[in-house]
């Protein structure tokens, strides 16, 4: 929708004809809605207001996605090559609207596109610099979150590729709000298997408190729908905190948002090693939010691929105290980006 604003004259019943005629929902704003609703003579909605009065304004721009303020009307009406002039200048400009308000529906589609194949904070970070996507990364300290289904082999061989499509949106669709909601950055799903990242590419001082939060979150969530479907198999979560290597990885024609390094891999492990429905964390994500943290420990523990043992813990619930603070929604406390 258009909204013409302040234009009850002749130049605004020009635009209003140019743009309607191409099928565009016109509205116009006036201080005198009589004069208005005489000029426009039943081809537009007329709403009442003043461009230079804020209070105005949010009834009047409601729904609407291209504002054009006429400043003076440039014709006065009659025949001529004035009025010609007029109506040229008229119909290049609403083409130039209607270019415009098309532009602006599909960078909306692109939006909303690009953001359901990418995590949120990820999207956000390349919209607002295109910069970011270039090969390359930066050690940061995050806290991961691994997560993936344990019994999804022998689910899936007596399943239908439907069911188990069925049963991972439905558990996926619970995990990713988990993480989201709590600031997290969702860096990839891979079969059964999820990957946050805390810390990254926000910047989040509390970023081991986040992923508890969201893997508790996440646990609670799943088990409300594995009550409905006890042949499902169930979640099980590994957190760990370290220094990883977060970034863009891939190649010039295609690459993702990523994170890698022991960190990462240990997370990997602890999720592993956990139960269904249980989250298992490393010592340093411990450390992090011990004074809040109910864990029985698990001592340690030989993992594959690592040479040192692992300090593990399973996180059995956050305090009282740790539930009541603040985690705004997707924080950013050090800039957009990764690097």
């Amino acid at each position: 929708m258009y909204l013409i604003a302040g234009a009850t004259g002749y130049v605004g019943g020009l635009l209003a004809d140019e743009l309607t005629a191409r099928g565009r929902e016109v509205r116009a704003m006036a201080r005198t809605p009589e004069r208005a609703e005489e000029r426009f003579d039943g081809r537009c909605e007329i709403v009442r207001g003043d461009v230079l009065e804020p209070d105005s304004l949010g009834p009047a721009l409601a729904g609407v996605d291209v504002a054009y303020y006429l400043v003076h009307s440039m014709g006065r009406g009659g025949d001529g090559d004035f009025v010609e002039r007029d109506r040229l200048l008229l119909r290049s400009l609403a083409s130039q609207l209607s270019i415009a308000l098309e532009n602006t529906r599909l960078y909306r589609q692109i939006d909303v596109l690009f953001r359901q194949y990418m995590s949120p904070d990820v999207a956000t970070a390349l919209l607002a610099d295109p910069g970011q996507a270039a090969l390359g990364g930066a050690m940061v300290d995050v806290t991961a979150l691994f997560a993936d289904l344990r019994g999804f082999t022998a689910f899936s061989e007596r399943s239908s590729p439907q069911e188990i499509v069925v049963m991972l949106n439905r558990y996926f669709g619970v995990a990713t709000p988990s993480v989201l909601g709590h600031g997290g950055t969702v860096v990839q799903f891979v079969g059964d298997a999820l990957l946050a990242l805390f810390n990254a590419p926000a910047r989040q001082p509390d970023h081991p408190l986040r992923a508890a939060r969201a893997a508790l979150a996440m646990q609670r969530s799943i088990e409300e729908i594995a009550e409905g479907n006890p042949g499902w198999p169930r979640f099980r979560v590994g957190v760990n905190t370290g220094s990883a290597l977060v970034g863009n990885i891939g190649s010039t024609e295609m690459r993702s948002f990523n994170a890698m390094g022991d960190a990462i891999n240990v997370a990997a492990r602890l999720q592993s090693i956990a139960e269904p429905g249980q989250v298992v964390i490393g010592a340093a994500t411990l450390s992090g939010i011990e004074q809040a943290a109910e864990v029985q420990p698990l001592g340690e523990l030989n993992v594959k691929g690592r040479q040192e043992p692992v300090s593990a813990y399973i996180l059995t619930a956050l305090h009282e105290a740790a539930a009541d603070l603040p985690v705004p929604f997707r924080e950013d406390t050090g800039g957009p980006g990764w690097r």
